[in-house]
């Protein structure tokens, strides 16, 4: 049985250039460079912190290949990439000359702007829209289970206020919340959440979880618990 796609080949003219493009400009990180031969390498790439199916730069050798560099897909988009702060982004990657072929606008399945690489290829940004009070929730028992502090901040309003017993004074804006959730994965870094139940009435879902994980200051185990969160 298939189980996954591992690797997705892009063709380029360079080695160096395009990971100057991808990871200087895009943002992402070099996985491998490996050398196999004097004129071949191995090179993986991929958006910091993705688990799954990154790029192979494959520099083309021959006039066959030369003439596809740029136009894989015959004009079509060759990558979509996802963002939860597509703002943001969108800014960084205008300010480091990223040329934009499409201005972003609002479609049935989030926010999106169409960019062209360093060899013309076609690439979608999207934020998607959560659409319901439960896939917000369904997402912060993902975001909470792969570490990342960023997306989880994204998911709360600007102004919101998160209220937790532990704490005894609730947290007030973003910003606040994001220092809170990077301060718990620096201290639990093996910490995982577990939906326990989860029900949707209209635009309110509640969330019943709980977790655990090793507290690093002290080394010791946390004791699952229970909460609930709503949105």
């Amino acid at each position: 049985m298939i189980r996954e796609l591992v690797h997705t080949a892009l063709l380029v003219r360079e080695y160096e250039e395009a990971k100057r493009f991808y990871c200087e400009k895009l943002g992402f990180e070099i996985v491998e460079d490996t050398p196999l031969t004097a004129e071949k390498r191995w090179v993986r790439i991929r958006p910091p912190g993705t688990r799954g199916s990154g790029l192979l730069l494959s520099r083309a050798v021959d006039d066959g290949q030369r003439s596809a560099v740029g136009n894989q897909t015959g004009g079509r988009v060759l990558f979509f990439l996802h963002t939860d702060n597509f703002e943001a982004d969108y800014r960084t990657l205008a300010g480091k000359g990223v040329e934009f072929v499409e201005e972003p606008r609002n479609a049935s399945f989030g926010t999106v702007a169409v960019f062209k690489d360093l060899y013309g290829n076609r690439i979608d940004l999207i934020q998607p829209t959560l659409k319901s009070p439960r896939q917000v929730l369904s997402e912060w028992i993902r975001l909470m289970n792969t570490h990342e502090p960023e997306a989880l901040a994204a998911l709360y309003d600007e102004d919101a206020t998160n209220l937790q017993v532990a704490i005894g004074k609730p947290l007030i804006g973003r910003k606040a919340i994001l220092n809170d959730f990077r301060t718990f994965f620096s201290n639990i870094p093996d910490s995982y959440t577990k939906a326990e139940n989860l029900f949707e009435d209209g635009e309110w879902a509640i969330l019943e979880w709980s977790g655990g994980g090793t507290f690093q200051p002290t080394g010791k185990a946390l004791l699952s618990g229970v909460a609930v969160s709503s949105a």
